[in-house]
């Protein structure tokens, strides 16, 4: 999961499901496309109407022209599907970028930029749940698919022990990551991992659980656990929705 200069961002629009959890109705986030030369370089999680959750390795703070586009809505499930996206041409400018303080390469992957879309502006509250796993889940990953800009992929994922990481990854760290295992069709058919850092990894009701961080074809799925980073990150959209 190479990284390069970042020119274009794109982000899906969101469906709306009813959270058992919470008691009320909270938005599936929208998973956007980050790109450089128009082509696809990893995605991003939209927690609210202006605001991302990214890989923080994918963008650059001085990059001057990035945009934004509404495309098809994701809803979590069970099975795997890759099918095509549409695009609406709503493009808006990246305008901020947050790394988080501790950042370094794989560590502390994680960041979040503000977009806004001139005359159009932005608008609406934050609404997104964030919550951990303790067990063997199945969550499901959603991104743009690997080397292709025009198919969503939509897969489940099974959370593993961290000491499977642990032994193929050095660095991994069980506190804050989360290491995920490919499941269904799509498993076998996995042959290059380019774009797909940066997708969401969701539960059922909608609430957001990793950011797809590294890993390799053949091996396990790195994920940033977001819970881990929840005051950062609410933190961050506060302090971004009042400049």
């Amino acid at each position: 999961m190479g990284y390069s200069k970042v020119i274009g961002i794109t982000l899906y629009s969101v469906a709306v499901l009813q959270s058992a959890a919470i008691g009320n109705f909270i938005e599936t986030p929208a998973i956007g496309s980050v790109r450089y030369g128009g082509k696809h370089r990893c995605n991003a999680i939209g927690v609210a109407s202006d605001v991302a959750i990214v890989p923080a390795g994918c963008i650059r703070q001085s990059d001057p022209i990035q945009s934004y586009s509404a495309l098809l809505p994701s809803t979590p499930d069970r099975s795997t599907t890759i099918h095509p996206v549409i695009d609406s041409q709503r493009r808006c400018q990246v305008k901020r970028f947050l790394p988080h303080p501790s950042h370094h390469f794989l560590s502390n992957n994680i960041g979040l930029i503000q977009v806004g879309c001139g005359n159009r502006g932005v608008s609406g509250e934050p609404n997104f749940a964030v919550r951990d796993v303790t067990g063997h889940e199945r969550l499901t990953l959603v991104g743009l698919a690997p080397a292709s800009s025009r198919r969503q992929l939509v897969t489940p994922v099974h959370v593993q022990d961290c000491a499977v990481c642990l032994e193929e990854y050095g660095a991994f760290d069980c506190m804050r990551q989360l290491c995920l295992q490919l499941v269904g069709k799509y498993r076998s058919k996995l042959n290059n991992l380019d774009g797909l850092a940066g997708a969401g990894v969701l539960a059922l009701d909608g609430s957001i659980v990793g950011l797809l961080s590294y890993g390799f074809a053949n091996s396990s799925l790195v994920a940033e656990r977001v819970k881990f980073y929840e005051l950062f990150v609410r933190e961050m959209v506060s302090s971004l929705r009042e400049l």
